[in-house]
């Protein structure tokens, strides 16, 4: 026993007497920093072109990156379902007992900011259906329901995929006017969805995920006489679009989360219009032009299985619309037509809408 403890070497070394030696010490892995055990991975460093981090883990680019693209472009593109497609009067302030209207859009989005460098072509269809369910002298209140039907195809340097969009809701707006042309509106919505996912590479990655978006509007503004046949109407407008996102494990075991988000815009606009005899009725011809800006947290984030994503969108764009409304009797049709172009022309929307209605 005693030769034994003599030949051993002191704790934490290893081999016998008197050629002992200290083993090497565990080293992170590559790619790591720190000290063993305590390694970790390095802080990502800035791309020069977009400004924003570049994933460095590499063990999320190659499983879960070519599914990246889709979850950051998620939440941009169902608030863009709930962007106003035009700036111009909405018929349903008109009194039209009963409308029905349909409208389509179709754009381009590309973030200033994205973690992933993501690019989205969209396009959505909406069906509304609505009754006037109050009416005074100088104010109305209307009640709709719609149905939302929309789709992404998104793609960037670590691939995509497409998104689908199914939605359904209800909306309450009332419209005031009074004296010397004073005119004012507000509206609120509610839109359940159930979305559809799937990657370039891997399929379908999961169905009938939820999601539930809220939005507030508000305008004011004059209408005044400009000659004998012509009238414009400065105006302001605030929209308040809330979305959340349900969680979920797609089909190849990534875990993704979404942060509930807020979105506020402010917007600026004029509006001209007149009034002709035509065809046994009134023919009402009206442009507009807005300036939108997107104030407060405009980021939108998600997480991949910890790995974070973030997409930041232009702040400023312009609205210009075309629309037309005739009247005949209790008949009332109409169409709006408009493009809008954010200041580097990397987003732009085209979208027209339909609308039918009649009076009692």
């Amino acid at each position: 026993d005693f030769v034994e403890l003599a030949g051993a070497c002191p704790a934490g070394q290893v081999g016998t007497r008197p050629d002992c030696t200290t083993p090497p010490r565990p080293m992170c892995s590559a790619g790591q920093v720190g000290t063993y055990p305590d390694c970790m991975e390095p802080e990502p460093e800035p791309d020069p072109e977009l400004g924003t981090p570049k994933l460095q883990n590499p063990v999320f680019m190659e499983t879960y990156a070519p599914r990246a693209a889709l979850y950051e472009a998620l939440p941009e593109f169902l608030l863009g379902l709930h962007v106003p497609a035009h700036g111009g009067p909405s018929l349903r302030s008109r009194k039209a007992a009963i409308w029905i209207e349909l409208s389509g859009s179709a754009g381009k989005r590309r973030p200033r900011h994205s973690t992933v460098d993501t690019d989205t072509d969209t396009e959505h269809f909406t069906a509304h259906a609505g009754a006037t369910v109050l009416e005074r002298t100088h104010w109305n209140m209307n009640a709709s329901a719609h149905h939302v039907s929309g789709s992404a195809d998104v793609s960037s340097p670590v691939k995509g995929g497409d998104i689908h969009a199914r939605g359904k809701g209800l909306s309450l707006a009332a419209h005031w006017g009074g004296e010397r042309g004073y005119r004012a509106g507000g509206s609120v919505s509610w839109t359940d969805y159930d979305l559809d996912i799937s990657s370039d590479n891997a399929g379908r990655l999961i169905s009938g995920v939820g999601a539930t978006a809220y939005t507030l509007a508000l305008e004011a503004g004059r209408r005044m006489a400009w000659g004998s046949r012509v009238h414009w109407t400065p105006y302001i407008r605030l929209d308040h679009m809330r979305l959340r996102v349900d969680s979920f494990t797609d089909a190849v075991s990534a875990q993704v989360s979404f942060s509930d988000h807020d979105r506020y815009i402010g917007s600026l606009g004029l509006m001209a219009d007149t009034m002709r005899s035509v065809w046994g009725g009134e023919l009402s011809l009206w442009g507009s032009m807005n300036i939108e800006h997107k104030f407060g947290d405009v980021e939108t984030t998600s997480r991949v299985s910890g790995e974070k994503l973030s997409a930041e969108p232009e702040e400023n764009s312009v609205l210009l619309a075309l629309g037309a409304v005739w009247r005949q009797g209790p008949w009332v049709l109409g169409t709006t037509l408009s493009v809008q172009r954010n200041r580097g022309g990397g987003n732009h929307a085209y979208s027209g809408s339909l609308i039918a209605g009649v009076q009692f």
